[in-house]
């Protein structure tokens, strides 16, 4: 008589074990953070009108454990009011290329449109440090530049009623990105900057940076979404009074 034997506890175990494998592959999901506060809002309370805003953000940032890296902000995107209107046509352009190059000397004289401060978190006793930021309107949309602890140009774009910012990588001295920042990185903590009002031209031809939304509801909302490096996310809301 032929004997069969039983090959499930065998077909099981190697179920077991590929499923162990799959779950092993999947990354684990992104966490939503709740690190930053947001103010954003318009200069302008009223609809259709030439506006300056107004960003603040600010991050509660917790040093990383001794030999970590620290996790860092990769993009935000800033987005105005809904209907919210950007045309930089109605300032003095300058390039990133000019501002890369030759800083902002390069620039026309009070082409700036906006300005105001960033802090950084770099690892020293004067921490948070604060750097001056001047922002500009360029062909391809907005670029701000930084100085004080280093000068960096770091191009804005602008799309609809937002505006994204990409944060590069940038290292404790003297080590570089390419070398993984051996040294640490540089965190940005906060962010305060206004752009100005700025109109070119009247009537029906006139040109606004930067123009209110067509409707208001009785209070326009914005918001600010933070990406950060291992890809958890964030997301900030503001909201401010608004009359039509």
């Amino acid at each position: 008589m032929l004997c069969r034997m039983n090959t499930f506890p065998h077909t099981r175990l190697i179920a077991v074990s590929v499923a162990a494998a799959l779950l092993a592959a999947i990354p684990a999901a992104a966490a939503v953070r709740n690190e930053h506060t947001l103010t954003l809002k318009l200069s302008a309370k009223t609809t259709k009108r030439s506006t300056g805003a107004t960003i603040a953000t600010d991050r509660r940032y917790a040093p990383p454990a001794a030999g970590a890296q620290a996790l860092l902000v990769t993009k935000i995107v800033f987005a105005l009011p809904s209907g919210t209107k950007f045309n930089t046509a109605a300032a003095t352009r300058c390039s990133v290329a000019v501002l890369q190059a030759q800083g902002a000397a390069g620039c026309k004289a009070n082409s700036a449109i906006g300005g105001g401060s960033a802090l950084a978190i770099t690892g020293t006793p004067f921490d948070p440090v604060r750097q001056q930021v001047a922002v500009y309107a360029t062909d391809t949309g907005l670029a701000a530049i930084l100085t004080g602890l280093q000068t960096a140009v770091l191009p804005l774009k602008l799309k609809d009623n937002k505006i994204t910012a990409v944060l590069p990588r940038v290292c404790r001295p003297p080590g570089t990105a390419a070398q993984g920042c051996p040294t640490g990185d540089i965190v940005l903590k906060g962010l305060d900057i206004t752009l100005k009002a700025k109109t070119k031209g009247s009537g029906s031809k006139a040109k606004r940076l930067i123009t209110t939304p067509a409707k208001c509801t009785g209070a326009w909302r914005s918001s600010a979404t933070y990406t950060f490096s291992n890809g958890d996310s964030e997301v900030r809301r503001s909201s401010a009074k608004c009359r039509a």
